[in-house]
């Protein structure tokens, strides 16, 4: 992997931690209680959904922490090592956990709480799909330090 791969790589990280942060921080608390006032019936759902969100998104910057340690586990050593692969484990394992984060509150919004409508089960039948895309991303991740370990070049 060049130095420029790795730079872009590591920008779209940043921009992608900052994104989460502010997401976190700014716009999730912002639109909770914009939602409670609103709905008065949903009102009791305002904190433990937040809170859920705030863990999912907490997963997601482990995800994103774990992406930035093997791209620099590969720029240091120039091979994987296998700190590098358990941090793709982990990066696997923080999207598994806000994957099935958020497919639990669409459940509980939907199937307990009947609030939601199409979109809460739209989340729970989307989370299959999601957890494939974090098992090919692994996979991904892994086949890149792979070729770097072998000293071939990954092509984009």
């Amino acid at each position: 992997m060049t130095q420029e791969h790795l730079g872009v790589l590591r920008g779209g990280l940043a921009t992608a931690a900052v994104a989460v942060v502010v997401l976190q921080v700014v716009v999730l608390p912002r639109t909770a209680a914009d939602s409670a006032a609103r709905f008065s019936e949903v009102a009791h759902l305002e904190r433990p959904y937040l809170l859920v969100a705030v863990l999912a998104l907490g997963a997601v910057e482990l995800a994103l922490l774990a992406a930035w340690r093997v791209l620099a586990a590969v720029e240091a050593s120039g091979a994987p090592t296998t700190g590098a692969r358990r941090w793709a484990d982990v990066m696997a394992a923080a999207l598994v956990v806000a994957v099935a984060l958020v497919a639990g509150v669409g459940a509980h919004a939907g199937g307990v709480e009947h609030v939601g409508g199409p979109a809460a089960g739209l989340v729970v039948v989307a989370s299959p799909g999601l957890l494939v895309g974090v098992v090919l991303l692994r996979r991904w991740a892994l086949a890149v330090l792979q070729h770097e370990r072998n000293g071939d070049r990954a092509r984009w």
